[in-house]
């Protein structure tokens, strides 16, 4: 028939996102990968991209003048999808010291505006894989492994989408407050990073 699609009859084969995520029994040897990296930027960034889920684009470009310690907010002004996505994540007690440790652990370097500085150029650095030989996990992995721990921590659904900056489905989300559900956010995020440590523990619990 004219004007018929002729690909509307093909049968396409159903796209499945990779599992990925680190398996409990994945975590210390990563960490014993991770603290061989010669490079405390490299080293913190795959730390709190673990710790915190983000997306590598967004964390990558942070800015020291993004996060309010003060306040207990980190401020992601232009993630994916541009500024109309901006959103903010808690900094609960147990990411605010991950966040001291690195700013002493970097140095000389904490003088940049950028939270992870380039340590050869002017900027933030660009490329954030690593060898798989050097580092098994990075990047969406340990997005996926958040992911994985947010549920195992039985922290709810809507929590974990509004952490991980997920679009939540139905007119429902509109009326979400973030004011008010702060002080559960940042408990939720202290729970996930508690599992991420037992993990690393060896922890079965």
């Amino acid at each position: 028939m004219r004007g018929q699609n002729p690909a509307e009859f093909i049968d396409k084969n159903a796209e499945h996102r990779r599992q990925t995520a680190l398996a409990p029994a994945d975590f210390t040897h990563w960490k014993a990968q991770l603290v061989a990296i010669n490079n405390p930027v490299r080293l913190g960034f795959h730390l709190l991209t673990l710790l915190t889920g983000s997306r590598p684009n967004a964390l990558k470009s942070a800015r020291w003048e993004h996060l309010d310690f003060e306040l207990r907010i980190w401020h992601f002004p232009t993630p994916k999808g541009g500024a109309d996505r901006k959103f903010d994540i808690p900094i609960s007690d147990e990411l605010l010291k991950v966040l001291r440790d690195y700013e002493f652990t970097i140095g000389p370097f904490r003088q940049s505006d950028w939270v992870f500085p380039s340590l050869r150029a002017l900027g933030h650095i660009s490329e954030t894989k690593e060898p798989r030989r050097r580092l098994f996990k990075w990047g969406n992995d340990l997005r996926q492994t958040f992911r994985t721990c947010a549920y195992l921590a039985q922290v709810d659904e809507i929590s974990i989408h509004v952490l991980m900056n997920h679009r939540i489905a139905g007119v429902n989300a509109g009326y979400l407050n973030l004011i008010h559900m702060w002080p559960r956010l940042k408990s939720e995020q202290g729970k996930i990073i508690r599992k991420i440590n037992d993990n690393f523990k060896g922890n079965k619990k």
